[in-house]
């Protein structure tokens, strides 16, 4: 009589223990889900980011070469003026220094010429080219996230 109620005993927490069938799909669609959940996410603030614009206002008194404003490269030669996001297109590290008078990222080295094409390094995307316009004693470069 005792093996008989242990038995029944044993199968009542088995049950209680037990997942059913459709608990387990439940856990396995979320966990599968969750990390496309999660990069969506970070797709729409991505995007979200990219589509706010501000503008940076730089006295247009440059000189010639390259020169750096807060997320801006100002690249100046026989007057004309360029300008270009600082944000290096490798991994984004923001570029704020030059070697041999052309841009350089601090963080892997890579080098772009004064019209934003890599020349060195392991950045392959040309630097993102920024619209201005010219206002009295200013430069307005437009700014559209990052």
């Amino acid at each position: 009589m005792i093996c008989t109620f242990d038995a029944h005993r044993k199968t009542e927490l088995q049950k209680k223990n037990k997942i059913s069938r459709k608990d387990f799909l439940r856990l396995v669609w979320v966990a599968v889900a969750a990390p496309f959940v999660f990069v969506w996410g970070m797709s729409v603030k991505r995007f979200r980011e990219t589509k706010e614009t501000s503008e940076l206002r730089i006295n247009s008194n440059i000189p010639d070469g390259i020169s750096f404003f807060d997320e801006v490269i100002i690249s100046k030669k026989d007057g004309v003026i360029k300008a270009f996001s600082a944000h290096c297109t490798h991994l984004g590290c923001l570029i704020n220094e030059t070697q041999d008078g052309l841009p350089v990222c601090p963080c892997h080295g890579s080098r772009f010429d004064t019209d934003g094409r890599p020349v060195a390094g392991p950045a392959v995307e040309k630097l993102r080219q920024l619209s201005f316009i010219r206002e009295k004693e200013e430069i307005v470069v437009a700014i559209n996230g990052k």
